[in-house]
């Protein structure tokens, strides 16, 4: 991050120099500043080396300590100016000792900072990092921060696999346990080492970053729209979908588990990844034999869809058409594992997923209605709620072809099934209800269907 850092080292540097000068024209408290200006050359000596290193610097950590430093050298100027010929006659009497002492502490402060920088940010050729001991000035009021700036300088600057993947489970269990340090983390600049990372790591860190994000999203719902301006979503778009490879599927499970987390609840989010040419590639990614990926997947695309069930101008988008690609991927997948009496857990989000887009189904399509009729019978209690909740959205008056699905579901067979289901418990009797009521007064015609919910009206509620 050298275009970030380096102006403000480089104004540390001069700050430095000019103390330097300003104690050798000292004519007041000489001893004294002779001994400040050792401490001031060994902090300048040490800005000078991260200059040397800015590519290195962590860019908030470095702001930070870097903005302590430069304010210590500013006091010091201020009141070795004073002891300078121009100025010593109108201000002998407002210098003390005590002041030099005064800035010796907190020089010295600054040194254990900054020194505490270059150590985490230069890690020696083998990756390890000299132990130090205690905690670093600036960080002994609020250790937690002082903690996070160490793991993100270390994953920055990380050279081995195993301590960039440890430093990132680190940060992803501090967020995950302390929705405080998620926060700080992204209000910190979290979401810049990220980006480095995610175009730079080994797929192994990659992996462990976009899980991290996942949970940072999760714990920071707010940090959203901060990864977004960072260009995250894209770059995670680009992990999943590019080159599908058996040693990469890890990194893409990861990926799609991000961008869910980053996807809920926003439009604008929902819209950068349906607007992308890579998201025609979910329709081979709902197709691969990885299970991890295939379900993160599905819960990237039932995030989406939930949005643009509220969202007119995102459900309008050519990826929800019936012709997509992706749209035919899901449908064709879902027909699959019905077929093949499949995996449940991948049954359920497809079921979802189904239901989220019930309003760009045609009328003509009843192919789906037809099989999803057919799931009123599975044992699963889940996929059984799944399924009357999605069959719901078909004849849901929000739906504008609702009265000719409601006409699809009752010849699908449904009503029947319907009342043998509101004898139920609650979780399945009550969506079962709803969902006869919803047809009874689209449909009513269908004597079939008013029959079913008079012997509804007469079941026993617990």
């Amino acid at each position: 991050m050298a275009d970030t850092v380096k102006p403000i080292l480089i104004s540390a540097v001069d700050l430095g120099v000019r103390v330097i000068q300003a104690s050798n024209e000292a004519k007041v408290f000489k001893k004294e500043w002779d001994v400040v200006k050792i401490k001031v050359q060994k902090l300048l000596e040490l800005l000078e080396k991260a200059l040397t290193a800015s590519s290195n610097l962590c860019e908030f950590p470095t702001r930070h300590i870097i903005s302590i430093a430069e304010a210590v050298l500013q006091k010091s100027l201020a009141v070795v100016d004073k002891c300078t010929p121009k100025l010593r006659n109108r201000v002998l009497t407002i210098i003390r000792v005590s002041t030099s002492q005064k800035m010796l502490v907190r020089l010295e402060r600054s040194i254990i900072n900054v020194s505490w920088l270059l150590n985490v940010s230069t890690p020696s050729h083998d990756g390890k990092h000299e132990q130090l001991t205690g905690l670093p000035p600036f960080a002994i009021r609020d250790p937690t921060l002082f903690l996070i700036y160490e793991l993100m300088a270390i994953l920055y600057t990380g050279t081995l696999d195993d301590d960039a993947c440890e430093t990132a489970r680190s940060l992803r269990s501090m967020a995950s346990d302390n929705p405080r340090c998620a926060e700080i983390m992204i209000r910190n600049g979290l979401c810049s080492v990220f980006v480095k990372i995610l175009k730079q790591g080994s797929m192994r860190v990659q992996a462990e970053v976009a899980c991290v994000t996942s949970v940072l999203v999760a714990s920071f719902p707010e940090s959203q729209d901060l990864f977004a301006q960072h260009d995250v979503i894209q770059l995670l778009l680009s992990l999943l979908t590019s080159k599908l490879e058996e040693d990469s599927w890890h990194m893409k499970a990861m990926a799609a588990k991000a961008l869910r987390e980053l996807a809920k609840g926003n439009s604008s989010i929902c819209k950068g990844i349906t607007n992308s040419k890579r998201f025609l590639r979910f329709a081979d990614l709902l197709e691969i034999q990885d299970r991890e990926v295939r379900l993160n997947s599905l819960m990237v695309l039932i995030e989406i869809t939930s949005v643009a069930e509220m969202d007119s101008s995102l459900r309008r988008h050519s990826a929800f058409k019936c012709k997509s690609p992706v749209f035919k991927a899901i449908v064709n997948q879902f027909h699959k594992l019905i077929e093949e009496n499949g995996d449940t857990v991948l049954l359920i989000p497809y079921i979802t997923l189904i239901g989220n887009l019930a309003r760009s189904v045609r009328a003509s399509d009843t192919s789906m209605i037809e099989q999803m009729v057919k799931l009123l019978g599975h044992r699963d209690p889940e996929v059984l709620r799944e399924a009357i909740v999605a069959l719901t959205k078909f004849a849901s008056p929000c739906n504008y072809l609702h009265i000719d699905h409601s006409r699809a579901i009752v010849e699908a067979g449904a009503a029947r099934r319907l009342i043998e289901l509101s004898s139920l418990g609650c979780e399945i009797r009550i969506p079962a209800l709803e969902l006869l009521i919803c047809i009874a007064v689209h449909v009513p015609e269908k004597e079939q269907v008013m029959e079913v919910l008079e012997c509804a009206s007469k079941q026993p509620f617990e």
